[in-house]
């Protein structure tokens, strides 16, 4: 049985500047640092004849990212990517200040897909781009958040007075 969620691995072209990006940007902090090679990796992660630099990052609790150098890299995302193109489609990101975090961002070069994008006072959410075109998204929880249905998540606002 499934005890508890442990990590999302995402490979990298250069794991410097994806640390500058996840610790200095989004303020994670490192857990494990270490290289792995051997017969296990290569039959768990089907890369033959290569080791990787895996760096796991957290804020504190249970739940990590590991970022993957491999030293034989792989291939780019595709540019062209979206949302619905099967696979994983982005990592999320509570924030307590959304307005505030955004305006850090953009400061420090992030490129963000769109402004925030508010739901009532169920949440306020915007996307952004990480290292290597990896999506990543900030969500500012309201107070009725727990009381919302999923669909309304993503419901347009209300303007003029009138129904979307």
């Amino acid at each position: 049985m499934i005890t508890d969620f442990y990590h999302v691995a995402m490979a990298v072209s250069d794991m410097e500047e994806a640390l500058k990006f996840y610790r200095v940007i989004l303020g994670m902090r490192v857990v494990r640092d270490r290289k792995l090679s051997g017969h296990v990796l290569r039959v768990m992660d089907g890369v033959p004849d290569s080791a990787v630099r895996a760096v796991n990052l957290s804020y504190g609790g249970t739940a990590e990212i590991q970022l993957m150098e491999w030293e034989r890299k792989g291939r780019p995302m595709r540019p062209d990517a979206l949302q619905n193109d099967l696979g994983l489609a982005h990592g999320a990101f509570y924030v307590k200040d959304i307005e505030k975090t955004y305006e850090d961002f953009k400061a420090k070069g992030v490129k963000f897909h769109c402004p925030i994008q508010v739901s009532g006072t169920t949440l306020k959410s915007v996307s952004f781009e990480g290292p290597d075109g990896v999506r990543l998204e900030m969500l500012e929880l309201g107070p009725d958040w727990q009381k919302a249905a999923f669909e309304s998540f993503h419901a347009p606002e209300p303007r003029g007075g009138g129904k979307p």
